[in-house]
Parts: C-alpha cells; structure tokens; sequence
C-alpha cells in the first residue's frame, strides 16, 4: 500500500535551516541485507524529543496522535540501498504488529536534480516542500542523492 497523500503547510523551515542532527548512523552493517561493498557514508538522523519543538505539529498535520517523527538527511552522492520498512521503535512504543504500522514521508524543501526516491512501480521526483506520500511495511523502496545538497525528509509513523 503506498500512495500520494497531500500537502501540509511550511512549519518548519525556519528550524531546518540551522537544525543539526543528534544521531550519525554509518551505512556500513545497517542493514545485512545490503551488499557487502555498501559501507561509505552515514545516514543523519533525528527522532520526536531530538527534534526542533514543533515536532508534534507535524503528527497533528496528518490527524496523527500515536506514533513517532523523525528527520533524515540523506547527504551529498549518498543512497540508502532497497530495503523494507521494519518499523521496530513503532512497534516497540505502542506495542503493535508491522500489519498495522504505516508511514508518511513528508518531503522538507523543494526537490532538487539528482534526488530520487523509488518504489518498485513508483518514481518519486520533482515534489514541493510540505508533499506527503504514505506507504506500508510492504513496499520495498531506495532513495539517493545525486545533487549538491542535503536531502532532508521527515517520517511520521503511526498505526493504520
């Protein structure tokens, strides 16, 4: 299940602009399934109480009221490879089955040439800053930066 779900309104701006991230995840060993020449770069990363205090405001956008937010800014010539949605904080924070767990990814700033997110039989590009798109634990996607600038996302998780 994926899908376009609308756009929300500029909040946050002012805040991305000088936002560092808490969280600097190396791709190497991040997901085993990923081929064993996938080890440069690093995944920057922030979730709910890391995160600028409108957080929330982008849960309650969507008519979300459980579940989690996080940044990602995919940099510079980097990729994260195809994988599948585990959902695991989800999980573990409201105790649910991946069956129930679905995400928005809310596009931060205008698309850029070279920035691209796939799904098996969906292309995503040329968004607007505040685009929204949902998806499920059974969509298998990638996404990569090409461009000369951050790529910077936010992901709302919550239950169906």
């Amino acid at each position: 299940m994926k899908g376009y779900h609308g756009k929300i309104e500029d909040f946050w701006s002012n805040y991305l602009q000088s936002y560092v991230y808490q969280q600097q995840i190396p791709y190497s060993g991040m997901r085993e399934s990923w081929h064993e020449n996938f080890n440069n770069g690093h995944l920057l990363q922030s979730f709910d109480d890391q995160l600028p205090p409108i957080w929330k405001k982008f849960q309650s956008s969507l008519n979300v009221y459980n579940g989690t937010v996080g940044w990602i800014n995919i940099r510079p010539n980097q990729i994260i490879a195809p994988h599948f949605d585990h959902f695991y904080t989800l999980k573990q924070k409201l105790g649910t089955t991946i069956e129930k767990c679905i995400r928005y990814l809310i596009f931060l700033e205008d698309w850029k040439f070279g920035q691209y997110v796939e799904f098996e039989n969906l292309s995503i590009r040329e968004w607007k800053k505040g685009d929204v798109w949902y998806f499920d634990h059974t969509e298998e996607h990638w996404a990569v930066n090409a461009s000369n600038f951050d790529f910077h996302t936010c992901q709302v998780n919550t239950i169906k």
